[in-house]
C-alpha cells in the first residue's frame, strides 16, 4: 500500500496555531512507503543557509519531543540515572507507540524539560534524541516556503545573515536520518493500531 510520506511534524510542533501548516502535505515529496531514500537527497538541501545561534528557540513553545528506547537509555546514562528512574522522572506515563516515550515539558512554560534556565543550553546535549540532532533538516522543512517560514516563526539560524550555505553531504545525511526516524516512529504507531482488536 502506498501512502504519503510521513512528516516529522507528526512528532513535534503540531499544536501551535502558527505551526499547523506542518500538518499539510508538501508536494516536494512523492508518495513513498517508509522513509525517504538515503541517497539522492542533496538537491533538497542545496542552497539552504543555516548556522545555529544557540538561541534555544527550537526547545521552547509548542511541540513534543519523543525518544525511542535506545535514546532513553542514553539520556539516563548521560544523567547518571537508571533507565527506570529516568522514565519515571522525565517522560509521560503513557505512550501509544511501543518503544517510544514522550519527554515531559516544564510546567507553565512548555519548554523542553532539558533546556537550561538560561534558555540557551541543552542539559543533555551529548545525548539528545535524533529529533533534536537533525533539526532543522526535517523533511517537511525542505520546501523553500516552509524553510523560510520556520526561520520566521522558530529558528533565527535559518537564513541568518552570517550563515553560509550548509554542507550538502552533512545536511543530506541529517535529512535521511530524520526521515528514517520518523518512519520508525510512525511504524510503531501503526503496529499498535493494527494490534487492536475490533469490536
Amino acid at each position: 500500500m502506498t501512502t504519503t510520506r510521513p512528516f516529522i511534524g507528526s512528532i513535534g510542533l503540531t499544536c501551535h496555531p502558527k505551526l499547523q501548516r506542518r500538518l499539510a502535505p508538501i508536494k516536494v515529496f512523492a508518495p513513498l512507503d517508509g522513509p525517504l531514500p538515503s541517497k539522492g537527497l542533496e538537491p533538497l538541501v542545496e542552497g539552504k543557509k543555516f548556522a545555529c545561534t544557540e538561541c534555544g528557540k527550537c526547545c521552547t513553545g509548542a511541540g513534543e519531543v519523543w525518544a525511542n528506547t535506545a535514546e532513553t537509555k542514553a539520556l539516563a546514562k548521560n544523567l547518571g540515572l537508571s533507565e527506570a528512574h529516568f522514565l519515571k522522572k522525565f517522560t509521560k506515563k503513557y505512550s501509544k507507540r511501543p518503544g517510544w516515550y514522550l519527554l515531559q515539558r516544564k510546567q507553565g512554560s512548555g519548554e523542553c524539560i532539558f533546556l537550561a534556565n538560561d534558555k540557551k543550553r541543552c542539559l543533555v546535549y551529548g545525548a539528545r534524541p535524533t529529533q533534536c540532532t537533525t533539526y532543522p533538516f526535517w523533511p517537511e522543512l525542505m520546501n523553500d516556503e516552509m524553510w523560510s517560514q520556520e526561520a520566521s516563526d522558530v529558528c533565527e539560524g535559518i537564513n541568518h545573515p552570517d550563515a553560509k550555505e550548509v554542507d550538502v553531504a552533512y545536511a543530506a545525511q541529517q535529512l535521511a536520518l530524520s526521515s528514517a526516524y520518523t518512519a520508525e516512529f510512525d511504524a510503531a504507531g501503526a503496529a499498535r493500531s493494527s494490534g487492536r482488536k475490533r469490536a
